[in-house]
């Protein structure tokens, strides 16, 4: 088979270390396109700019350009800078490669779906990125980002064979076999994000994926032990089917279907032998010739290379229903081709033909794809990128951020003298940790898997110690107090739980909660909306000079309780945090300037808090706002508010921003679903009226005040009550000595015992014993150490402990 080479972009420039010069001969006049003027068709493709670095296959710029295949005339869509890319996915080595997938377009044309990322040589992608681009508008959203804060190695995924489903709204592709690269896993995606589904692995090198036209189902071609085609099939809902078998050796996994869709069409070039174009029926088993090379009239277009090979066909796309098969033609040094074979008449005509100009500019064409758009497309005029360069021009990296062990994320905690891997702390008791992992292992509580937060809380997810999966969140210095939400809840409300999808349109970000017309200087960066995480939405923009950038997240529905951050206690409370806020950011880099309530002029709640940012580049003004977004129409339960942080960054260059600047965007957010309807009100807020302020002074020095976010009572009471509600959350008192549970209850107003919980059987424990006196003992910290680092299974492990706890 022919061999394929993987990035396709610089293909062209290795011929050009032999042949120089040999690309301007008489011949490339006889390769001029050939175009009806009735085309109304245009190609997309990638290009490569200012190219640095030939043998590590280096651009300094890369565009996505859509050429009009009438008159040839190109509109660059989408460009990337080489080095700002890098420096988002926080890594400045000189081998790391940007690697692009196969374009998509909607089936009119007006949307394009694209994938592209950053990966080191044989290491894992560092940086992933799923877009929709609109040609009418210009707009742009992010589907899916994995960065940084992503886990290492959990999105090494390819996008040359990506394929989009319009009518399912569903994007496919490939997440790649490090430890072996004779097979992948074909995976999907929806339009909203959200999480990755894998449907299958798939042995045998598969390359490419496609869309069966008539009933959507999804096709993907592998090979058997004797190179012959397997075709394995998916409906539309990623379910598998059968697998076809082709009965000749397919080139380069390459296919597509014919006219009618009820054919598989793919290419069968043998060594020393003439191509041919092979029809495999998908409803029996039956395959023939199509089309063969003998019969070929070349027309305006030669298959044959300048060495006297056969070029290659990279990709071809379904016939139409004249009997045209376009398909695009390469060949080692050459430039790509763009060429359309009328089947019937065996007629040859080249459509467009790519520019090799080294080290100017390079084309490639084999993800490119064709767009029935022939309007005028508008550009992106958002950058493809969040960093910026210095004074010098330099992009920086952003940094790598460290996974810490669990221990170092929970308050006072320290080694057990000969205990291993056994932690204490002053608060928790004693736990395990799991090497290199944010899992610990606690005798009452069980398996935890701790979320750091910035305020020194954390966020901890748990299927040990309720009958169902129950995130917790806590705050060291209100423990045993925590606060529990049903991990099944996703953070939303039990009668919506579908997905929200926002856009960006016409410079205006909008859902159903929100409506935030930014104006003409902004463009969006990212976009993500998911029902994941606790964070529904993040939405960052910056203007068109990089002077200012802002960045939002949104709980729409999540119903926030004040949980010890000193901002979100100005919403909660009436005292004066200066104190705690100037202690936790005030340093040689940041300084606190002042903070603000006010309401914002919709009527929302509101707080602003200004801090300096002085860097060797100059002095930066950051600005950190929450507002309480609850409406008459989204209400949320009582003493609770719906959390929107805005951040918004003014550079040094910019001469500086004033809060009185920075509230007239915040101000442009507006909240849909009626009048503000504030559940947690306090005195501040009472006597002001829409952007009215009481601005405070920083403080540098003084008494923190610490108010308790939770109804605690000295001795939680054990009458009985109602069960707690957890799917709106609750909040909880953990006895662990007595290995107690017991709840706040809203409506009687007080805590009581909760019988169900699924707590461990604490055999000799009596109400005089702790539970910590009975785990402290050498003997079986060792015997736990020894069942954690045995070979078996993460679950065998886990009957092992729990039958050695109980027994203990």
């Amino acid at each position: 088979m022919p061999v394929h080479i993987d990035n396709s972009l610089f293909k062209s420039i290795e011929f050009f270390r032999f042949f120089t010069g040999i690309f301007f001969s008489v011949s490339l006049l006889f390769l001029t396109p050939t175009v009806a003027s009735a085309e109304t068709r245009s190609f997309a493709f990638w290009r490569g700019v200012e190219v640095i670095d030939v043998i590590k296959e280096q651009a300094q710029k890369y565009e996505l350009v859509l050429k009009k295949l009438a008159d040839g005339s190109e509109t660059t869509l989408y460009s990337f800078n080489h080095f700002a890319m890098l420096a988002d996915a926080g890594i400045s080595s000189s081998s790391a490669q940007l690697n692009f997938g196969r374009i998509q377009a909607s089936p009119e044309g007006f949307d394009m779906i694209i994938g592209y990322g950053v990966k080191e040589p044989a290491d894992n992608m560092k940086l992933a990125r799923i877009e929709k681009l609109s040609l009418q508008d210009g707009s742009r959203s992010t589907i899916k980002e994995w960065n940084l804060n992503s886990p290492a190695g959990s999105f090494n995924y390819d996008f040359e064979p990506l394929t989009v489903d319009w009518s399912n709204q569903k994007i496919y592709f490939f997440k790649t076999n490090e430890t072996d690269k004779s097979k992948d896993s074909l995976v999907s995606l929806s339009f909203n994000g959200g999480e990755v589904n894998l449907l299958q692995e798939i042995q045998g090198s598969p390359e490419t994926i496609q869309l069966a036209p008539k009933n959507q189902d999804v096709m993907v071609m592998g090979e058997d032990i004797f190179e012959r085609g397997d075709i394995y099939v998916f409906d539309k809902n990623g379910h598998p089917s059968i697998v076809k078998k082709t009965k000749t050796i397919p080139d380069e996994h390459t296919f597509s279907f014919s006219a009618s869709g009820n054919e598989i069409l793919y290419l069968n070039a043998p060594d020393r032998g003439n191509p041919s174009l092979m029809s495999k029926s998908i409803s029996y088993d039956s395959e023939s010739t199509r089309f063969d090379y003998v019969n070929l009239n070349p027309g305006s277009w030669s298959p044959l290379a300048s060495n006297g090979d056969f070029k290659d066909i990279e990709t071809f796309y379904n016939e139409d229903s004249s009997g045209k098969i376009a398909f695009v033609a390469e060949s080692l040094g050459e430039y790509a081709e763009l060429v359309e074979l009328d089947v019937n008449s065996g007629l040859t005509t080249i459509l467009s033909t790519g520019v090799v100009q080294v080290p100017e500019k390079v084309d490639s064409y084999e993800d490119g794809w064709l767009v029935n758009f022939s309007g005028t497309p508008v550009p992106q005029s958002q950058p493809s990128s969040i960093s910026v360069p210095n004074a010098s021009g330099v992009y920086i990296p952003v940094p790598t951020p460290i996974i810490p062990q669990a221990s170092s994320l929970i308050a006072n905690a320290g080694p057990v003298s000969d205990g291993g891997h056994w932690k204490q702390s002053s608060w928790l008791g004693y736990f395990w940790e799991k090497p290199n992992s944010s899992w610990i292992f606690h005798p009452v509580l069980g398996w935890l898997h701790l979320i750091p937060n910035d305020d020194d809380s954390f966020w901890v997810y748990t299927q040990d110690l309720f009958p169902i999966p129950i995130w917790l969140w806590i705050q060291p210095i209100q423990f045993p107090y925590v606060y529990a939400k049903a991990a099944s809840s996703s953070g939303r409300r039990v009668w919506e739980m579908d997905g929200i999808t926002t856009t960006w349109s016409n410079k205006i970000l909008s859902n159903n909660y929100i409506e935030w017309n930014l104006g003409s200087d902004w463009s969006s960066t990212i976009l993500i909306d998911s029902d994941y995480g606790t964070t529904n939405l993040l939405f960052n923009a910056s203007t068109a000079n990089y002077l200012h950038s802002v960045g939002l997240s949104i709980l729409y529905e999540e119903p926030s309780y004040s949980l010890g951050n000193p901002y979100d206690m100005y919403l909660w409370d009436s005292n004066d945090h200066n104190v705690t806020i100037a202690k936790a950011k005030n340093s040689d880099m940041n300084q606190l300037v002042l903070n603000e309530r006010f309401l914002t002029a919709s009527g929302h709640q509101a707080v602003g808090v200004h801090l300096k940012q002085t860097l060797p580049t100059g002095v930066n003004d950051l600005f950190t706002f929450l507002i309480d977004g609850s409406t008459t129409g989204f209400p949320q339960p009582v003493g609770t508010w719906m959390k929107v942080q805005l951040k918004i960054t003014a550079t040094s260059f910019a001469g500086g921003m004033t809060i009185e600047e920075a509230k007239s965007i915040v101000n442009k957010l507006e909240f849909i679903g009626g009048t503000p309807d504030p559940k947690g009100e306090i005195e501040q807020y009472q006597n002001l009226t829409p952007d009215s302020s009481n601005t405070q002074p920083p403080a540098a020095s003084g008494s923190s005040n610490v108010v308790a976010s939770v109804p605690i009572t000295s001795d939680p009471v054990t009458s009985g009550g109602n069960e707690p509600d957890f799917v709106n959350g609750a909040w909880l008192y953990l006895d662990l000595d007595k290995g107690s549970l017991t709840h706040w209850d809203n409506q009687n107003n007080q805590w009581v015992d909760w019988s169900k919980i699924a707590k461990p059987n604490l055999i000799g424990t009596s109400s005089s014993t702790s539970v910590s006196e009975k785990y402290q003992g050498m003997e079986f910290s060792k015997a736990v150490e020894s069942i954690m680092n045995s070979s078996k299974s993460d679950e065998e492990k886990k009957e092992d402990l729990g039958a050695y706890i109980l027994g203990f």
